[in-house]
C-alpha cells in the first residue's frame, strides 16, 4: 500500500512539472512546428467556491505562412453552477480587454452523488492582444459562470513563459 502511494505521488508530480513549460512538437506530414505552453491558475474564492482555470497556448508555425496563436481555456463547474459565458476579459496591468470565446464546448461527468460540468473554449490571440501581453507585466483572466466573476491571476513566471512562446524564444 505504501509503495502505491508514493508511485501515485511521484507520477502526479512528474504531470505537474509538464505546467509552464513550452513543449514543441515537430510534424514531417503538415511541415509544421507547434509550440504548446500548458498551465493552471486558481481563482478567487468567491462565495460560490473558487474554480482552477486550466490554459494551452499554441503557437502553430507553418512554412508559408503567419503564425497563429490560440488560447484554449478549460474549467469545471458543479452541477449547481451556470454555464461558461460567452465572454472573458483579459486584463493586462490596468488594461481591460474583452475576449469572445469560441467553440465553446460543455460535457457532464456524472458522479455517484453530484455530476460536474466540464466547459472549456477557444481565444485567437491577435496581433494586438500578443503585443499587449508582450508590454505587460502582470495578467490575468477574468471568466464567467453566468454571470458570477472569477479571477485567475497568472504568476509573472507564467506570464514570461507566455512572452517566450510569442516571441518564439524557446
Amino acid at each position: 500500500m505504501k509503495k502505491s502511494a508514493i508511485a501515485i505521488i511521484g507520477v502526479l508530480t512528474l504531470q505537474c512539472l509538464s505546467y509552464g513549460k513550452v513543449k514543441v512538437f515537430k510534424d514531417d506530414f503538415k511541415n509544421q512546428t507547434t509550440f504548446s505552453l500548458d498551465m493552471y491558475v486558481y481563482t478567487n474564492p468567491i462565495p460560490r467556491g473558487g474554480k482552477t482555470l486550466f490554459a494551452t497556448l499554441t503557437k502553430t508555425v507553418a512554412e508559408g505562412s503567419e503564425p497563429v496563436i490560440k488560447c484554449y481555456l478549460f474549467s469545471r463547474f458543479t452541477d449547481h453552477d451556470q454555464p461558461l459565458g460567452s465572454s472573458a476579459f483579459f486584463k493586462l496591468d490596468d488594461k481591460k480587454i474583452k475576449i469572445e470565446l469560441q467553440n465553446s464546448k460543455n460535457s457532464i461527468e456524472g458522479y455517484r452523488f453530484s455530476s460536474w460540468n466540464s466547459y472549456s473554449a477557444e481565444i485567437i490571440l491577435t496581433k494586438e492582444l500578443q503585443n499587449n501581453l508582450l508590454n505587460a507585466n502582470s495578467f490575468s483572466i477574468r471568466f464567467y459562470s453566468g454571470e458570477f466573476p472569477y479571477d485567475a491571476d497568472f504568476s509573472s513566471s507564467d506570464l514570461l513563459a507566455i512572452k517566450d512562446l510569442i516571441k518564439g524564444k524557446l
